[in-house]
């Protein structure tokens, strides 16, 4: 007489479903547009014709002694490179010059 075995059944077990989180979007604010300020335009004020002689007369002297302080700019960059000039001739000359009578040495500068 033969136990019948009884087969187990092999229970198969339950995925659990990860249920996926909806990600909520976010919201986008909106930005709020700054209103650009118009910028109020001056008047100009009538200057009466006194005052404009004036000021011409203040204008024109002005001008001339930028003038005067341009040209002696001018006169200073040419004197500068005048005596540069006659230095570097007296340099080169006394370096050709026979410098000590007794030994026969030149000065040369290159």
């Amino acid at each position: 007489y033969k136990k019948k075995k009884k087969k187990k059944k092999k229970k198969k077990k339950k995925k659990k479903k990860k249920k996926k989180k909806k990600k909520k979007r976010k919201k986008k604010k909106k930005k709020k547009k700054k209103k650009k300020k118009k910028k109020k335009k001056k008047k100009k004020k009538k200057k009466s014709s006194h005052s404009k002689n004036i000021n011409n007369s203040s204008t024109i002297s002005s001008n001339m002694n930028n003038g005067r302080k341009y040209i002696e700019k001018q006169w200073c960059m040419i004197a500068c490179q005048i005596i540069y000039v006659l230095l570097s001739t007296l340099i080169y000359t006394s370096s050709h010059i026979h410098t000590n009578a007794r030994v026969n040495t030149y000065i040369h500068i290159h």
